[in-house]
């Protein structure tokens, strides 16, 4: 007997295939991360491409005009943002004694006298040498080698963030070079019947992405203009620079608001001291932020084409962080929303399936009203199992037309 016809040593060796490719791609991870941000980001370019070929252009220039254009604006951006950071790290060390004067005058004797603590005055001095005594009775010579080793991967680690920033880039210009090809390579792998279909299929996946990235984008900047404004009217000065951090990290879901409201604090405190008027309206800018977001620019810029429950979109920027990183969680969102259309043709296919319809059937007797011949059909308020779903008939005249 042919062992490779045996139906169940079929399913074993399916199996075992099917673990033997996870296990590689989990192993092999680390390396595919990159060049899945270069293809993501190559999907990103590609429509810019796309619209300067319509123009005339050939689509080697216009990969040359797109990636000049990309490197021009980071560009201009770092060398408005470095200055910006460092003149507000030298603000910080300006005032760090004010603060420290704050927080030994007013934060701690409220502290104590609200609370009931005895909490000592903050001390620079009594403090590095705490630290010190600390580090010297409790890590020894094999600690501080754990502690170089630790530095050493550290710096390794930035190493490698700094090569692939560099590679990401690289890989992205091969995949737009090749993106045609690869398409039309990847459309001669479908079968003809199931073309128009699959088709159909990436097309709705390409408009939830569109909508996504251009809603996304748009949303990111209006926050980052109402939290830079909102921090300014208060008086903070570093309102700027939080506001249109706060506003780009909103690409990833809650982290944006957490990292502003945080470094607005911060910065509130240090400058303003313990006014509780200025955290309040600190506080109120990011409220309105958030409700801006929720009802009005998520539904107006978005809408329903991409509509994830929040406790999907939780899930999934988790999940992402768990896989990949930061990476991970900036593509979260997209690749849920992608998985969210899939999911639906699987769940309309499933209703048109075998499956489903001879489960009705089975329990077409049971449903059958006891009195007998003059009673009624419960199923006759079922509709038609013979009746396709409405994008299957979509399909059909498609494929039909093709």
């Amino acid at each position: 007997m042919n062992l490779i016809q045996d139906p169940v040593l079929r399913r074993i060796y399916l199996i075992v295939g099917i673990a033997l490719f996870v296990w590689l791609i989990y192993e092999l991870m680390p390396v595919i991360v990159p060049f899945l941000l270069a293809l993501v980001l190559a999907y990103l370019l590609n429509p810019m491409i796309v619209m300067l070929k319509n123009r005339g252009f050939a689509r080697g220039t216009s990969i040359i005009l797109v990636l000049v254009a990309l490197i021009f604006a980071l560009v201009l951006a770092l060398s408005w943002l470095i200055p910006l950071i460092f003149e507000q790290i030298r603000y910080a060390q300006q005032n760090w004694p004010d603060f420290l004067n704050w927080i030994n005058m007013s934060l701690l004797p409220w502290l104590n006298q609200k609370l009931g603590l005895d909490i000592p005055l903050v001390d620079l001095n009594s403090l590095g040498d705490s630290v010190i005594e600390y580090l010297q009775s409790n890590y020894n010579s094999d600690g501080t080698g754990n502690l170089i080793n630790w530095l050493t991967q550290s710096g390794l680690s930035l190493a490698n963030i700094a090569g692939l920033t560099v590679l990401i880039p690289i890989v992205a210009c091969y995949f737009l070079v090749d993106w045609e090809q690869m398409l039309d390579s990847l459309s001669g792998l479908i079968p003809r019947r199931h073309e128009a279909s699959f088709a159909l299929l990436m097309k709705d996946c390409h408009g939830v992405l569109s909508a996504f990235i251009k809603g996304q984008l748009t949303v990111m900047v209006c926050l980052g203009l109402i939290y830079a404004v909102g921090l300014e009217l208060v008086g903070l000065d570093l309102g700027l620079i939080i506001g249109m951090v706060a506003g780009l990290s909103s690409i990833i879901p809650y982290v944006g608001f957490a990292v502003g409201l945080t470094a607005a604090i911060v910065a509130g405190l240090f400058q303003m001291g313990f006014d509780p008027l200025s955290l309040a309206l600190i506080l109120g800018v990011f409220v309105f932020g958030q409700m801006m977001e929720g009802y009005v620019l998520q539904p107006k810029l978005l809408g329903d084409r991409i509509g994830l429950n929040p406790v999907v979109v939780i899930f999934s920027v988790l999940a992402g962080a768990k896989l990949m990183g930061l990476g991970g969680m900036l593509i979260a969102l997209p690749v849920a929303a992608v998985l969210k259309v899939l999911l639906g043709r699987l769940y309309e296919l499933y209703l048109s399936s075998h499956w489903y319809l001879e489960r009705i059937d089975t329990k077409q007797e049971s449903c059958v009203s006891p009195e007998g011949d003059a009673g009624v059909n419960l199923l006759q308020t079922q509709p038609d199992i013979d009746q396709d779903p409405p994008w299957l008939k979509k399909l059909d005249k498609s494929g039909d037309q093709a």
